[in-house]
C-alpha cells in the first residue's frame, strides 16, 4: 500500500494576494486574512455615521427635530390608524363574503386602491 506523502495533486491551488490578480503572488501586509476587508467595512460604515450624525444635526439647527414626546405620541397615532385599519379590512372581507364577491371587487365598490391592504 502507498503512502499518502508521495501522492501529489493533479492540480496545484494557487492563491491570489489581495489586490493582486497574478496567481502565487505574496502580499506585502502582514494582516491576517479577511483584516484588509474589515478595516474597509469599518471606515466605510464610520463614514456613513459620520453622515447621518451630520443630516440629523442639519435637521435640528432648521428646527425639525423631533423629541421622545413627539416621537411617542406620532407612534401612538401611527398604532392606532393601523388598528382601525385591520379592522376596516376585516369589515370589508366580511362584507365580500356576505356577497360572494372578492375582496378586490369590494374594494373597488367603494373606490379603494385593490392593491393597499
Amino acid at each position: 500500500m502507498l503512502k499518502n506523502a508521495a501522492f501529489k495533486p493533479p492540480f496545484r491551488r494557487q492563491d491570489l494576494s489581495p489586490g493582486s490578480s497574478q496567481p502565487g503572488a505574496s502580499s506585502n501586509s502582514t494582516a491576517p486574512e479577511g483584516s484588509e476587508r474589515h478595516s474597509h467595512e469599518y471606515w466605510r460604515l464610520k463614514t456613513t455615521l459620520q453622515q447621518l450624525q451630520s443630516e440629523i444635526a442639519a435637521f435640528e439647527d432648521k428646527g425639525q427635530a423631533v423629541d421622545d414626546g413627539q416621537r411617542k405620541t406620532q407612534l401612538e397615532l401611527l398604532h392606532e390608524y393601523n388598528e382601525v385599519k385591520d379592522a376596516a379590512q376585516l369589515v370589508l372581507g366580511k362584507l365580500a363574503e356576505i356577497k360572494g364577491i372578492s375582496l378586490k371587487e369590494i374594494h373597488l365598490e367603494f373606490g379603494l386602491d385593490p392593491m393597499e391592504k
